[in-house]
């Protein structure tokens, strides 16, 4: 029975397969990638560092720092960073960049990556520089112009695309270029009162416990002035901050879902109005209320698990697009991968949510009489309110739940669960002035 109704009103519902499709394939998407960004983060941490572990510190080393380097096994490279204005003599511009001087095997683990790839391997050696892409773009710069950096002139091999050791965020306000080391001391810019950072890089033996060498040698470090963080502290920390930005987006794909089930709800509401002569019909010839309420409520289980399913494999077709839409912001390349909890959860989220947001509609069925074969009847009686007062509130705590989930803070889930609740009830406001005014200025 609900496959042969089903069949026949296959076109009103199509808006409400529209509405699902949409708001699990958001979900599946953003979820998906956000799952990917985690797992490339821990897996190239070493290359976001380029090497195990460093020291940092912003002076020369003393020498019980340098005590501490030796006995490490000594710096397999280290750089120095500073700020400073870069001029461009082919266009006359000048612009605030970080220099970094390099000197050693560094990076150990990943590598510079650049256009032409030879430059990587050949700034050193012909003594010239690495200049971020976006300043070759902005001044139209290309291979052997040259840069001013202090006193001294450099020919330009290639454009810097990343380097590890870079975010997206320090290069948007002062973008890399990058020199031999052994160049610092002649461009005349340190200065005394200079604000300079020293990075020395390492190798961990394979047999070395980094975090029990951290645990010993960090202490000491802080009495200098000085820093050690290994690879697996930047990931950490640089996996904490698209964290945020992934919870936010995800936010956004489940308010996306959430505004999908309002169009759930309201073509359910619609498609039930229209089948409410029907029902009163199947139980003046013997059906019960609980067969004619399974028999649209399995409707709504089967579209939404088919809605579920399309939306799924659309989100995990979208995630693909993500790299490209947030290449220049992600400090390495994501390889992206499948992964089940995302798929599950689509599923899962697009049959729950059509029957949890399409009860209120359809409890019209439960309570409605065999009477409305022959007149209209208004659905007015109190346990009629209190099973949408119920829905209502499982709906409600459904939201807290997953967003609780994805915020992993009760009072940011509360906070949201408010919003949504104002919001609605904002717009549930304004749409019942309307109906009111159109009601009484528009009768006909």
């Amino acid at each position: 029975m609900a496959w042969r109704d089903g069949k026949a009103s296959s076109r009103r519902l199509l808006l409400f397969m529209a509405s699902i499709i949409l708001g699990i394939a958001a979900v599946v998407s953003i979820q998906s990638f956000s799952e990917n960004l985690k797992r490339n983060i821990t897996l190239q941490s070493k290359a976001l560092m380029g090497a195990d572990y460093r020291i940092d510190s912003n002076q020369l080393p003393n020498e019980k720092v340098q005590g501490i380097i030796d006995s490490l096994g000594g710096a397999s490279g280290m750089e120095v960073r500073f700020v400073s204005m870069a001029a461009f003599s082919k266009r006359n511009k000048t612009k605030l960049v970080q220099i970094r001087g390099v000197k050693g095997n560094f990076p150990i683990y990943g590598s510079f990556e650049t256009e032409p790839e030879t430059a990587a391997k050949d700034y050193d050696r012909a003594n010239g520089a690495l200049v971020d892409a976006t300043v070759m773009l902005q001044f139209s710069l290309q291979p052997g112009d040259s840069v001013k950096i202090g006193e001294l002139s450099f020919p330009i091999l290639g454009a810097l695309k990343s380097a590890p050791g870079s975010t997206a965020v320090s290069a948007s306000v002062a973008p890399p270029i990058i020199i031999p080391y052994r160049f610092i001391d002649a461009t005349e810019l340190l200065q005394r009162g200079s604000r300079v950072g020293y990075n020395y890089y390492f190798v961990a033996e394979t047999t070395s416990d980094m975090e029990q060498i951290y645990k010993e040698v960090d202490p000491k470090l802080d009495l200098e002035n000085a820093d050690m963080d290994t690879h697996t502290q930047t990931s950490e920390r640089l996996g904490r901050r698209y964290e945020n930005v992934g919870k936010f987006m995800n936010l956004v794909a489940f308010i996306a879902l959430l505004l999908g089930c309002v169009g759930i709800a309201s073509s359910v509401h619609i498609y039930i109005k229209e089948k409410l002569r029907a029902v009163a019909v199947l139980k003046c010839l013997g059906a019960s209320r609980k067969q004619t309420f399974f028999i649209f409520l399995i409707q709504i289980a089967g579209l939404g698990l088919l809605g579920g399913l399309v939306g799924t494999l659309i989100g995990v077709s979208l995630q693909q697009l993500f790299p490209l839409i947030l290449e220049d912001f992600l400090p390495f390349d994501v390889q992206i991968s499948f992964s089940v909890q995302p798929i599950l959860l689509g599923l899962l989220l697009g049959v729950f949510m059509s029957v949890l947001f399409a009860l209120t509609p359809l409890l019209s069925t439960w309570y409605v009489s065999p009477l409305q074969v022959l007149r209209i009847q208004e659905q007015d009686n109190t346990k009629s309110r209190k099973a949408s007062f119920l829905v209502l509130a499982t709906i409600l705590i459904f939201i807290f739940i997953f967003s609780l989930w994805l915020l992993e803070s009760w009072q940011l889930a509360l906070a949201f669960v408010l919003g949504i609740l104002v919001t609605f009830s904002v717009l549930s406001g304004i749409a019942i002035l309307f109906m009111k005014g159109i009601k009484k200025y528009f009768p006909t």
